[in-house]
């Protein structure tokens, strides 16, 4: 096994050549999952090549699988592979340790920042682990930093020694974490980057052309406490709420836009965060400000973001519209206001009904997404969700399983290593035994869920009157994630 770094003589001060390879690959046989590139690399590969570096990067996801892209950067002879891995794609940093790859390894990304340690023990030439912000630490460090020997003690780094040390146990993700204080500042991916790439996106949009996605980071953090929120999971780092200049981020979308991007989908936890939780740093008008940065800056094409229950009213709605908005996802969780006050999530089922109400009116698209089998919930709760789907009507509805993921609130695990639950997919990995409730597999809810849904004539209705010309424009993608979704619903 590689124990050491192999890159040859010093490399203080060098521009050197550097891989960045995300490890992304959806798991086979799971729930319907759609692509969510790595904006935050992306902006990572721009710093490096303004300092002079000569960057590389592959995506696991959509270039092929991890052994397709280690070839690929393998003939690029890289002296540095940073690496940022999905909490689904684990099992492929057996590919890379595999590969022997003569290169040292930096880890990053929320899994790096939260398990450190099974990284460390996953990756024998691993140097180092940044935890919280790529953007953060690594320009300029390696001006100072000879990566063949222990890396220099600066916030957000951890050496290899340092990292099979660190206690991946609830409550040590704030150790030593490195943010970016000002996003405006960042520069932003070469927006060929990822649009170059068959990234496959699911959500309805408001077009009849074929979907070249592309995709926009506006704000990073989240204050709110869901129980069940993991940083392995989302698309940022850290409770304060960063929101980026609106006016910056239109300028982006229109970049996009002149590449060939057909649509935008917003990768933000949330766009906009209410007035008065504490850590917001902005308010409900970020949406506003938003949509008039658009109109303003002439964004044609259309756009999907996620919200938060309550998070937008009826103007706002109307306004998210009028500049193109085309569909609102949002974290409805649950129709029993037991369960969402079980979950933290500081939201009533009432308050979805208006929600998706306002959506209706403003014409906008809606996604719906719902937790199943949380702690607590019998056969009542489940119907009153059920009852919650039918109010809300939205046009497209996922379901997932409650799931005690690393660094939650709810985590159940151990080092990275989660109690298996008699399955074989990636999503049941991190389940506890007390899911079975009654010994009912909790696959059961969702897929009477799924067939409340799907089977309704009333849905196929909606779907035939706002988002057929999308879905047949898009056929491949439909079919793929509708044959995925048909192995839930029976």
């Amino acid at each position: 096994m590689i124990s050491t770094p192999l890159t040859q003589g010093s490399t203080r001060g060098a521009k050197l050549r550097i891989a960045l390879l995300h490890l992304g690959a959806l798991p086979r046989g799971g729930h319907p999952r759609h692509h969510l590139a790595p904006v935050d690399f992306g902006i990572l590969a721009a710093q490096l090549e303004a300092e002079g570096h000569a960057v590389s990067f592959a995506d696991s996801a959509v270039d092929g699988g991890a052994k397709a892209c280690l070839r690929a950067l393998r003939a690029t002879a890289p002296q540095l592979l940073v690496l940022r891995v999905a909490m689904h794609a684990l099992d492929e940093l057996a590919v890379v340790e595999a590969s022997r790859l003569a290169a040292p390894v930096i880890a990053v990304g929320p899994v790096a920042t939260t398990l450190p340690r099974l990284l460390a023990r996953s990756l024998s030439s691993l140097v180092a682990v940044v935890r919280g912000e790529a953007e953060a630490v690594l320009p300029g460090l390696l001006q100072m930093w000879d990566t063949t020997s222990a890396p220099p003690k600066v916030p957000g780094l951890l050496s290899r020694a340092e990292a099979l040390d660190f206690d991946d146990a609830p409550g040590s993700e704030g150790r030593s974490v490195a943010y970016v204080s000002d996003l405006d500042a960042l520069p932003t991916a070469a927006p060929t980057l990822f649009l170059a790439r068959p990234y496959r996106f699911g959500y309805p949009m408001k077009t009849s052309r074929k979907l070249r996605i592309g995709y926009l980071l506006s704000a990073r953090g989240c204050p709110h406490r869901c129980s069940f929120c993991s940083p392995v999971e989302r698309a940022s780092i850290g409770k304060g709420f960063r929101p980026r200049d609106p006016v910056q981020v239109a300028a982006e979308a229109l970049a996009l836009q002149r590449n060939g991007a057909t649509g935008i989908y917003f990768l933000d936890d949330l766009v906009s965060v209410t007035r008065g939780v504490s850590g917001s740093g902005a308010g409900e008008d970020r949406h506003r400000a938003l949509a008039e940065a658009f109109l303003g800056a002439g964004v044609s094409i259309p756009w999907a973001l996620q919200a938060r229950v309550g998070g937008i009213d009826r103007e706002t709605a109307k306004v998210l519209a009028r500049a193109g908005c085309s569909t609102v996802c949002v974290g409805v969780e649950s129709g029993d206001d037991g369960i969402l006050k079980r979950l933290d999530k500081g939201t009533r089922a009432e308050e979805a009904e208006e929600q998706f109400a306002f959506f209706r009116e403003a014409g906008l698209l809606s996604v719906a997404f719902l937790i199943v089998a949380a702690p607590g919930e019998d056969e009542a709760a489940l119907e009153r969700t059920r009852e919650l789907v039918r109010a809300i009507r939205p046009d497209l509805l996922q379901v997932h399983l409650f799931t005690r993921y690393p660094g939650s609130r709810e985590t159940a695990v151990d080092s990275g290593h989660g109690t298996v639950y008699g399955a074989d997919s990636y999503e049941t990995k991190f389940w506890h035994p007390d899911q079975a409730q009654g010994g009912r597999d909790p696959r059961q809810a969702q897929g009477q869920l799924y067939r409340d849904f799907y089977l309704n004539p009333r849905t196929w209705a909606r779907i035939a009157g706002h988002s057929a010309p999308f879905y047949l424009a898009n056929l491949p993608n439909t079919l793929s994630l509708g044959l995925a979704l048909l192995r839930r619903i029976r």
